[in-house]
């Protein structure tokens, strides 16, 4: 049996099902997640408060400039059409999958993903990831179906970037 292994240890390590199946990262207006920002930076915009936003970014404090970047993106109709612009572009790329090797297990894989590339959510949740290119990064959140003996992804909800604190140190989430 194949056993997933923990980057971080190198010992294989055994996720609960129930996170893999949960949505972890969702807003709500009762949480700590918010669905909106509550605040506004571009209302007011000037250059300090615009330089204060990047200077929290560069110190890993980022939810200013996402606030900021997504009110841009909102408002600037020339700069929303651009990004939309590259956004669909890169997105109407086509896709393919490459087998690994010519075994027989490589092409089963690679058949695999090429399914798994044809399903309904995999179009919304490239334009989805998209979104990073005026943030600096975008995340969906894999949620799973499990069974004993496969796990299949049936959804990638976009995850707010706003929610996401950095690793001073590693510079990592």
């Amino acid at each position: 049996m194949n056993k997933i292994i923990d980057p971080r240890t190198g010992e294989p390590f055994a996720p609960e099902k129930t996170l893999l199946t949960t949505r972890q990262t969702e807003a709500s207006v009762y949480s700590v997640r918010t669905p909106t920002p509550g605040y506004s930076i571009a209302i007011n915009i000037t250059p300090e408060r615009c330089a204060r936003a990047l200077r929290e970014a560069e110190s890993f404090y980022i939810e200013p400039f996402m606030v900021l970047a997504e009110e841009i993106e909102e408002r600037d109709t020339h700069y929303s059409s651009v990004l939309r612009t590259r956004k669909l572009k890169a997105a109407n790329l086509p896709m393919t999958v490459t087998p690994g090797g010519e075994d027989e297990k490589s092409l089963m894989l690679a058949e695999e993903v090429r399914k798994l590339m044809n399903r309904p959510f995999i179009k919304m949740m490239k334009m989805d990831l998209l979104d990073g290119l005026g943030k600096g990064f975008a995340v969906c959140e894999l949620m799973y179906r499990t069974s004993k003996s496969h796990w299949d992804i049936v959804s990638a909800p976009w995850v707010d970037p706003r929610f996401f604190e950095f690793d001073q140190e590693t510079r990592q989430e």
